[in-house]
This record gives C-alpha cells, structure tokens and sequence, in this order.
C-alpha cells in the first residue's frame, strides 16, 4: 500500500526515473535525450507512442500489417505496393491500436519499435538470436566470485567457445555481462561500506520505488527511482568500475536526484572496483538543482506538446480543453482538428499529417459504439505484470570519445537504471486500474 499510495502524487504526470534525469536534461554523454524521451513517451502512453513511430517506420510495420489477414480482408492496399498504402495506413493502425481483438498485432508492433529504438531492447535480441543467453547468465555469476578478472577476457572466452565472431553479438554479449555484473555486486559493495563503518546497513529484497513531484512556472512531472541504500541522514549509490575511479557528471546528478527524492542532504557515491571501495561524501547541491529543474520543465513541455499532438491525431481530438487530464473526447465527424508543429521532429510532423484526416478516417477505428481507451486500459492491467520490458536496463556502451571513462561508463549499470529496475511494471498496473475507471469519459472513436 505504501507504493501505491507514493504513486498517488504521480498519476497523470509524466515520470521520470534517476537514472534518466541527466539524460533527460542533455547532461549524459552517453545515452541519447532522444532515446530517453522516446522511453519515458512510451511507458507514459503507448498507444500514441505506437501509432507516432509505426508512421515514422511506416514501410517495416506495413509489413508486419500485411501478414495478418484479418486486416488485409479489410484493407486490401496492405497487399499492394508500397507507394499506395497511404490512403489506408492511418485508418489500419487506429484500428490495431483501439480493438481490443487484434491485440497481438499491436503488441507485435510494439515490440518491434523498442528493437528498433532501444539499443538495450536490441541486445537482447541479439543474445536471443545466438542462443547465448544462459552462457552468459553462467558467466556472470561466475564473475562475481572473481571481481578481479577482466571482462574482456572473459568475453572473448566466451564467444570463442560458442563459435561467435560477429561483432553485434560480441559487443551485446559485453554489455550484458557488464550490466548484470554490476548490478549482482551492489550488494557485497554495501556490506564492505557498513563493516569499515562499524554499521549494518539493510537492503530491502524488493526496494521500494519511491516517487517526488516537481513543478516549475506551472509545468509539472515527477522523479522516481531506488536507492542501493539509505544511513538514518545519507543515501549511498554504487557504482561499479572497470579501469579506474571516477565521478562523471551524470553519476553526480543522479545521486543528487536520489537525495531530492529522500529528502536528504548528504550523500555517498560508493564505487567498487576489482572488490575494493571509494566513497566521496557529496551535499545536495541546490543550485544545480534549480538549473536541472528549469531544463527539466523545458524537456517535460516538448515531450508534453509531442505526445499531444499524436493523440490529436490517433484519436481525433478536437482542442487541449478536451484532452484535459488525460480523458481524450473523440471528434465530432464534421470537427477540424488543429495541430501546429513546435518543431522538425519526424513523429510531430507525422502527427500533425494524420491529425487532418482524424475527423474522417475515425470510423475505421474500431467495431461501433465501442470505447477502445477503456478497452485498452482493461487489457494493460492483464498484461502489466508481465509487459515490464519496456524500460529494461538503460545502460549504454559508449563511444570511443575518451576510451577509459567510455568504458568505465559501459560497466555503469546503476548509473543507468539498476536501481530503478523493472518501475514501469508497477507504474503500468496502477495507470491501468487508473484509466479503467476513467476510460468512460474518454469517449468513442466511432
């Protein structure tokens, strides 16, 4: 009950993880501020997630659309050349995205999109597609016994023995052993930290994702995220190194983010490396604060405009007035639907195109007198519990700009969302018992 009522303060606003928070603001060298918006855009609502880039990726999708019959049967330009299957493509995919009977589609089309968009998403199947998965899963705990061996060695071992020479699957098959790693080894980094202090320090089995909300000249969103451990006055964070010590920037804003969230001013950035510990004692720093809250409502108000304008277009919606609080009111028939672009980004200008055929194309998007939002809302809940890959781990490899720290940053899998593993689960169960009830105002697209 604890969570759900910290989650109370968070519902219909967008919310963003610690481990997002330095990307979000353009303060992460390392992992894109496009990737993190199109993550927190898709847990936040999928379905305008779906319909924006399933048009940006139209050609690959048209073809996933095309191999259903159900659809084809009431589609026929599916099956013909690309360069025709404009007229309906909108129609289709309204109609995918709003029945509750061609689900699977949807989800197949989904899942397609965080291959496509999400480099971790992508890993993942990679390590699939090589039936490597459980010699990995062997090696890491193996790791964690030895913290002194490198991982470059233990990789090339491992793929020597399997057989694997292409790159992709070399370099998924680092970052996995990397990230897992790390992630196993928080544990025996906070029991070092609590036996030098001469204290017991508890980590919860299940970590509680807690929830702060924020606002700025009328702007509002919420921070979320899972300490690796708490003292009565500090927050710890651990990270996880491979070459040296160090203290990048997005680690710096991360724990600071972590102490907005407790409401604490002092806190311990623990690094482990080769099974030793550092630890830098850092204050909460409030005029950074206020810098990242200014540049966080400016990245909450672009999202905010974007994600609005796929509505507009997927549902028809004729005005901001009648999107309030979420409950999407569907077009009259005879009702223009208005959308300006805010700027050049391909899933606005997609958006903006389909919003002029919104009024007229909403009768292909769903059986009549149905109500899809709800629909949706009701399936989400028997989906959420095991639909939690959407946010995953967030680490990335970096480039070879500065090539210690890059690596270093690879090995980084609580800097990119360890402690706040699998919170969209939860974040997906309880916004669905919250649209349940409130799908009924949302009105129909027929």
């Amino acid at each position: 009950m604890a969570g759900r009522r910290s989650y109370e303060c968070s519902r219909r606003k967008l919310v963003i993880f610690a481990s997002e928070l330095a990307s979000a603001v353009g303060r992460h060298r390392y992992q894109p501020k496009e990737e993190t918006s199109q993550k927190i855009w898709l847990r936040s609502h999928p379905q305008s997630f779906c319909f924006a880039y399933a048009l940006q990726f139209k050609s690959d999708v048209r073809s996933i659309l095309a191999d259903h019959e159900e659809l084809t049967s009431q589609f026929p330009s599916l099956k013909e050349e690309e360069s025709d299957i404009d007229v309906d493509f909108g129609a289709v995919l309204r109609k995918v995205i709003c029945d509750f009977s061609l689900r699977k589609i949807y989800d197949q089309i989904v899942n397609f999109l965080k291959v496509k968009l999400f480099k971790s998403n992508k890993e993942d199947q990679v390590l699939v597609s090589a039936k490597i998965v459980e010699q990995v899963a062997a090696e890491v705990k193996t790791m964690c016994q030895n913290e002194e061996k490198p991982v470059e060695s233990v990789v090339k071992e491992l793929c020597a023995k399997a057989g694997i020479e292409k790159k992709e699957v070399v370099e998924a098959v680092e970052s996995k052993i990397t990230k897992d790693r790390g992630t196993l080894l928080e544990g025996k980094a906070v029991q070092d930290f609590g036996k030098a202090k001469g204290i017991e320090i508890e980590r919860p089995i299940a970590p509680e994702l807690f929830y702060k909300d924020m606002e700025h000249n009328g702007v509002k969103w919420s921070v979320c995220g899972k300490v690796d451990a708490e003292t009565e006055d500090s927050v710890i964070e651990v990270k996880n190194r491979r070459n040296h010590f160090m203290c990048p920037e997005y680690d710096y804003i991360q724990l600071q983010t972590y102490l907005f969230i407790r409401n604490k001013t002092k806190g311990v950035l623990l690094e482990r490396l080769k099974g030793e510990n550092k630890e830098t004692c850092i204050d909460f720093d409030e005029e950074l604060w206020e810098e990242v809250t200014i540049d966080l409502a400016e990245f909450v108000t672009e999202l905010t405009d974007t994600m609005s304008m796929s509505k507009q277009a997927l549902y028809g919606c004729s005005s901001p007035r009648k999107r309030e609080h979420g409950n999407l009111k569907v077009a009259e028939p005879n009702e223009k639907v208005s959308c300006q672009a805010t700027d050049k980004e391909p899933e606005k200008k997609v958006a903006m195109e389909e919003a002029e055929k919104a009024a007229t194309d909403t009768d292909t998007q769903g059986s009549t007198d149905e109500e899809p939002e709800k629909k949706i809302a009701m399936e989400e809940e028997e989906k959420a519990v095991t639909d939690t890959d959407t946010q995953g781990t967030t680490d990335e490899k970096p480039e070879k700009i500065a090539v210690e720290e890059a690596e270093e940053t690879a090995t980084d899998t609580n800097t990119q969302g360890s402690t706040d593993e699998e919170p969209e689960k939860k974040i997906a169960m309880e916004e669905a018992e919250e649209t349940a009830t409130d799908a009924g105002t949302q009105g129909t697209t027929d």
